[in-house]
């Protein structure tokens, strides 16, 4: 995964210093209480199957400080303190370094400790994890966070292909510095098609894969009321999608966050639907 400059692209909407200043200490709290400390820098570099070099390229720091460091906590906290004034880059440093370590089991235990301190603080971001490793997710409305992200991210375990997509959609909503809305809107677009191919099995484009849905929803018995609904909303997507992401630039990041959590509610319907 490519190190985001955070300071630009998280916009972390708080000035809690004291709320801040809470969520650092108790990160690094937890650092202390829960790392080796005592041992030999060569040895944790191997234990952890740390990366130094990509760590400190990406931060711009000499390589060879590292012989200055005593062990793996020095490693951090020595990268951690030049940011101690900027929430932004001192959270995107951390995230970096969980990046860096090779090790799953290690790699879960940093997860841990900054998910715990995230949502102990009441700090509205949350890790994900990708194929390319951890980035984090800019929180919004958080019960819709956690129904409509989160959990569809963990339905979508039975269905990889379309996982991978949708990770790439939120990896891409969280860094619109980058990304514009049209491509960023396409992403959640097709996030939405490879779903409905790999759940009917199907090749078909997202607009020719109506009667396979209305035909799915008719079979669980949905009432005509709801699924007429629901394809009313099928239909108002794809106009979207079609009159202003695909075929013209006319997109905007107002509405991606609506297009985001549509996205994760038809998925998590026809999901809950097919396991009823």
């Amino acid at each position: 995964m490519h190190y985001f400059d955070y300071r630009e692209k998280l916009g972390i909407g708080f000035d809690d210093q004291e709320r801040v200043e809470k969520f650092k200490n108790m990160l690094e709290n937890e650092i202390l209480i829960n790392r080796e400390l005592d041992s030999h820098i060569a040895d944790l570099l191997s234990a952890y199957d740390f990366d130094a070099r990509k760590f400190f390229n990406s931060l711009g720091i000499d390589l060879s400080r590292i012989n200055n460091v005593e062990n793996i906590v020095g490693i951090l906290f020595s990268a951690l303190k030049k940011h101690k004034d900027n929430i932004k880059e001192y959270i995107s440093v951390f995230v970096l370094f969980m990046n860096c370590i090779g090790k799953e089991e290690k790699k879960k235990e940093y997860r841990e400790i900054i998910t715990e301190s995230l949502q102990y603080t009441g700090i509205e971001y949350e890790i994900i994890e990708d194929d390319d490793g951890y980035f984090i997710f800019p929180g919004g409305a958080k019960e819709l966070n956690n129904v409509l992200v989160s959990e569809t991210l963990d339905w979508l375990i039975k269905y990889p292909a379309t996982r991978s997509v949708y990770t790439k959609a939120l990896e891409m909503y969280s860094d619109l510095s980058t990304y514009d809305a049209r491509t960023v809107a396409d992403q959640f677009r097709k996030t939405l098609e490879a779903f409905f191919q790999e759940f009917f099995s199907s090749t078909k484009t997202l607009e020719n894969l109506k009667s396979e849905y209305r035909s799915f929803l008719i079979g669980k018995g949905i009432p005509k009321e709801i699924s007429g609904n629901i394809e009313t909303l099928m239909q108002a997507y794809t106009n979207y999608m079609n009159n202003y992401v695909k075929h013209r630039d006319r997109a905007n990041n107002q509405v991606l966050e609506y297009i985001m959590y549509q996205t994760g509610n038809i998925i998590r319907l026809m999901i809950k639907l097919n396991e009823a």
